[in-house]
């Protein structure tokens, strides 16, 4: 067990030799080093219309940031790659030099416009009050008071009422009791607002008309917030003469039009349009709901959102649970081993940390910290594969102990007896027994698992639940939520009818081999 006790402390000093040397290195970013790594990877968050959004046809984002962007990398001679996060977690992204830019309607404040270095604007907003038709009572900012405001984390919006509600300033005054809801992007600051977990929601004009123009029970207020600037935000590598390449690339655009053209392209509905019609606007809502989901699934892209979802769902969970599974094994030989021969101490304190660690902590805050750990790899699978597998391991390692347990000692006792190793008896007799009773708790650990998935698109990855949250966010209905549902009912169920089948076949075999024994024995006696 000496080798075992080696091998799993080499992997623990790799694991942290792992961490601490993944992150990218500090080169100039300058033309010839795009020229060699072949991309330009952008961040952005896919909530925000009409500067980017999915389009309506694909599981792609697009919108006007991402024309510019497509221009960039044309000027650049390399390929573009679009990563989707949310957009608090933009700005420290590039701190660690995991993408190039970042575009997510960025205005950057005075505190912090000399910590980035950034592009010249590019586009000019107006921040607006969007609300539901039905509140007459809601006429501008002074009318907040005392009410839920939405507005999404990391904004200069959420930084601007905030100050307000700190410093007590008009209309704020002490004793208001205004409060701040904080979605984690625009699309959870509508459903904040639909769902009435807030009385308002601030967002820039265009995004505000947009979402008015496809619902017809939201309305954008005429009164203006504020104005504020957008510009790209680079990693603190990039070098100085492609930020002015970037900066001549925006001047041309908007001195021949092709801004404009960007705008005219993926703007569903004019502000002001909004503000001054009570109708809805090209974009509106069916209010048919067989017509709803005919339309998104013959014309939109509700198909390839639901497939990829589907897909990677499944994907998802068959490779965390093998890495879950694997983990358990180990985890729980190491605890039965010490508990037959009282070996492997110092290891069977560290499993036990271990299990206490992931079960003690919730799976958003392990996802959050692998995500931070392993995301600069460019790759969400390195990221979730392992924070859902350990985190699973933990629970089957558990699972697994406890069938061990049940075993008598005696059976161990007989074993060493007939001569077997302790590492003998554990596999060819202890593990074979606790193998039954643990397969009704293991079905049910993979049936979490399953569903436990959908927390991965907190950052952003495609699950049936973010596929749902997408079409939801365009079409502001609530049926992709039950497709969703819906979608994991067959990933469970095989998964049940599989595990049974493994019992089934596991009893039928242990059948077998009592009556082989008893022919055998008959045969014996005659």
């Amino acid at each position: 067990m000496r080798g075992l006790t080696r091998l799993v402390l080499v992997l623990m000093i790799g694991c942290v030799l792992g961490f601490s040397g993944c992150r990218n290195t500090s080169e100039e970013l300058n033309i010839e080093a795009f020229k060699k790594k072949g991309n330009l990877v952008v961040l952005t968050d896919p909530t925000f219309p009409p500067y980017e959004y999915i389009g309506s046809n694909s599981s792609e984002v697009v919108g006007v940031d991402i024309e510019i962007a497509n221009l960039v990398a044309k000027v650049l001679g390399v390929r573009l790659e679009v990563h989707q996060q949310t957009f608090a977690r933009l700005l420290p992204s590039l701190k660690t030099n995991d993408g190039d830019i970042a575009m997510a309607g960025i205005s950057l404040t005075p505190e912090n416009q000399d910590a980035y270095p950034h592009s010249k604007p590019y586009a000019e907003a107006c921040q607006r009050i969007l609300v539901k038709k039905d509140r007459e009572n809601i006429r501008g900012l002074d009318d907040l008071v005392g009410k839920k405001i939405g507005v999404p984390v990391g904004t200069t919006l959420a930084t601007y009422i905030q100050k307000k509600l700190n410093n007590k300033e008009e209309p704020f005054r002490e004793g208001t009791n205004t409060k701040i809801e904080q979605p984690d992007d625009t699309m959870g600051a509508i459903q904040a607002l639909k769902n009435n977990h807030a009385d308002a929601i601030l967002l820039d004009d265009r995004t505000a008309a947009h979402y008015a123009g496809s619902d017809d029970g939201l309305k954008i207020l005429p009164a203006l917030l504020g104005e504020e600037e957008y510009v790209f935000v680079y990693a603190k590598n990039m070098s100085d003469e492609v930020i002015r390449l970037i900066d001549k690339v925006i001047t041309d655009i908007r001195a021949d039009g092709r801004l404009d053209a960007f705008y005219a392209k993926h703007d569903s509905v004019k502000p002001d349009e909004v503000i001054k019609s009570d109708k809805v606007g090209k974009k509106a809502i069916i209010s048919d709901l067989w017509g709803s989901v005919r339309s998104a699934f013959v014309d939109g892209n509700a198909r390839t959102l639901f497939f990829e979802g589907f897909k990677n769902t499944i994907i998802l969970t068959c490779l965390s649970l093998f890495l879950g599974l694997a983990i358990g094994v180990l985890l729980a030989f190491i605890r039965a081993h010490h508990r037959f021969s009282g070996g492997l101490r110092f290891l069977n304190k560290c499993t036990i940390c271990f299990v206490q660690i992931f079960r003690c902590t919730p799976l958003m805050l392990q996802i959050l910290i692998f995500d931070f750990l392993l995301h600069r790899f460019g790759s969400y699978w390195i990221t979730l594969i392992p924070a859902f597998g350990l985190n699973s391991g933990a629970y089957a390692s558990e699972i697994l102990r406890a069938s061990i347990e049940e075993v008598d000692v005696g059976q161990h006792e007989a074993a060493r007896l007939l001569g077997f190793s302790d590492n003998q008896a554990l596999r060819l007799v202890i593990f074979p027994q606790a193998f039954k009773g643990s397969v009704p708790p293991l079905l049910n650990e993979f049936s979490a698992l399953v569903k436990e998935t959908s927390v991965a698109s907190m950052i952003g990855f495609m699950t049936l639940v973010q596929s749902a949250k997408i079409l939801n966010s365009t079409l502001f209905v609530v049926w992709p939520y039950f497709i969703s549902g819906l979608l994991y009912f067959p990933i469970i169920l095989f998964a049940s009818g599989s595990l049974n089948w493994i019992k089934r076949w596991s009893n039928a075999r242990e059948i077998r081999k009592e009556q082989t024994k008893y022919v055998r024995k008959n045969q014996g006696s005659k």
